[in-house]
């Protein structure tokens, strides 16, 4: 159980170095990278996917244009 704790901070703590990424970083693709290592970490149903899935689509819309 204890293990588990761990694991689920560590993946919580990838969306905030994403975040970070996304606020200080021009070129956004770090960003974009720790998004998606998040969701492949924990899945769609985790507590921050939804906010993780909607900041790659605004990243993508963004890196379009």
């Amino acid at each position: 159980k204890e293990a588990r704790v761990k694991q689920e901070a560590v993946n919580e703590i990838l969306v905030e170095i994403a975040t970070t990424y996304e606020e200080s970083d021009t070129n956004k693709k770090l960003a974009l990278n720790y998004y998606q290592k998040y969701l492949q970490e924990v899945g769609d149903k985790a507590e921050n996917a939804e906010f993780a899935q909607e900041r790659i689509r605004m990243i993508n819309q963004i890196r379009k244009k």
